[in-house]
């Protein structure tokens, strides 16, 4: 496992031959752009594609699983925006510290328990991915289970 630390666009020649070389492709920055960049056939070969992200409050995780020559970035976007616009819609007049802040900042609204839990799970998901199970191929949408106000684990609310 090697973490980049640059855009996908500046990569340098290294750095974007590590990418293209690549087995398996996560994606945890919740950007939108480096998706589509990731669609944009440059491959040539199918890879194992993830991208992992936390709901707001880490209440629900999202992760979607794809073996494509490309990251199918339209695909994507279709089967999360039901989800997100949900969460949108139900988080509304709730005060965000400020756009921008994913779960790895401390001002993100959510426990980093929560956090931890719900990427756990996700990790799950990418080694049923990488093991070949199909099942999880598409979104796997994640959602902690709350029983009279207590964490009692999690449950699946959308799979493939």
């Amino acid at each position: 496992v090697e973490a980049l630390p640059c855009s996908f666009v500046d990569a340098n020649s290294k750095s974007r031959y590590e990418i293209v070389s690549s087995d398996l492709i996560v994606d945890c920055t919740g950007d939108d752009s480096l998706l589509y960049d990731l669609s944009k056939p440059q491959f040539g070969v199918s890879k194992m594609f993830v991208s992992i992200s936390v709901g707001f409050g880490a209440k629900q995780v999202f992760v979607f699983c794809a073996k494509e020559e490309a990251f199918p970035a339209d695909e994507f976007k279709n089967a999360i925006n039901p989800f997100l616009e949900k969460e949108k819609n139900a988080i509304a007049g709730s005060e965000l510290p400020r756009d921008g802040i994913g779960c790895w900042h401390p001002a993100f609204p959510a426990r980093c328990d929560d956090v931890w839990m719900m990427t756990s799970a996700a990790v799950k998901i990418v080694e049923a991915f990488v093991q070949g199970n199909e099942r999880v191929y598409g979104l796997t949408v994640l959602r902690q289970k709350i029983i009279d106000g207590i964490s009692c684990g999690i449950e699946r609310v959308y799979s493939p």
